[in-house]
């Protein structure tokens, strides 16, 4: 499970940070506010103090902008959500990288629903980063490698991996012994940890075990060891260009 996502409320009007708090209360457990600030100099001095994840941000504040904040901590990674009744600085917020804008007066739902893409996404990362790290041991003890199918982790000996196949943000791993498993990972996220391993991405939905080649068919097309059949297009010929040079060395 994914830790709590520590929150840092900058706003100055005392009944919207309580409205804030409330929502997040009420309806978003996984979020814990850690502090609160009406001013830039109050935010500063307490940021600097903390460790905050989130940022709810106002923008006009009683002695300046909230932007002079985040100048202040340009080494920092805070996510920030700004909430304001200004509309003008919208696209000067994301410049600053906020991941969204709330404008004012809002109802209760749409900061749930604003936060509870955050943390999807959030969860998601965290997924593929615990994935990466676990990877990376099975790798150095063995031949091993961890498939994330949602529900439980699954432990593969990579050279029964033929072939996988991209279906959207899931990938479907194809196996020697006929089985397949569907991954909660989008196929770029394997092509990474597994280009090292003997994988290629042959076409925009393909990635191949390349100890599972059969034959090159007049370099339009790659047959495995199971029959299978992948057309390449011109836009392909070239990985497969680098693809042979690999297996000749």
């Amino acid at each position: 499970m994914i830790n709590k996502i520590t929150t840092f409320i900058i706003e100055d009007d005392e009944e919207t940070r309580k409205y804030i708090k409330k929502i997040v209360s009420d309806y978003l457990p996984q979020f814990q506010i850690i502090g609160e600030s009406s001013t830039v100099k109050e935010s500063i001095l307490k940021l600097s103090k903390s460790k905050a994840d989130l940022l709810l941000m106002d923008i006009m504040l009683r002695d300046g902008e909230s932007f002079e904040i985040l100048q202040h901590f340009p080494e920092n990674t805070f996510d920030v959500l700004f909430i304001t009744g200004h509309s003008q600085f919208i696209t000067r917020a994301f410049e600053y990288f906020a991941f969204n804008y709330l404008l004012k007066p809002f109802k209760e739902l749409e900061l749930v629903d604003i936060l509870g893409h955050f943390l999807n996404k959030r969860q998601k990362i965290w997924n593929m980063q615990r994935l990466t790290i676990m990877n990376e041991f099975l790798n150095k003890n063995g031949s091993r490698f961890l498939i994330h199918t949602g529900n439980e982790y699954v432990a593969v000996d990579l050279i029964d991996i033929t072939h996988c196949k991209s279906e959207g943000n899931y990938t479907r791993f194809n196996l020697q012994n006929g089985q397949n498993m569907l991954a909660s990972n989008p196929l770029k996220y394997y092509e990474q940890v597994l280009s090292y391993k003997g994988f290629f991405r042959i076409t925009r939905f393909d990635l191949i075990n390349s100890v599972h080649i059969a034959s090159i068919y007049k370099k339009e097309a790659i047959i495995l060891n199971n029959g299978l059949k992948i057309r390449l297009s011109q836009n392909n010929r070239e990985i497969l260009e680098i693809l042979l040079r690999s297996l000749n060395q």
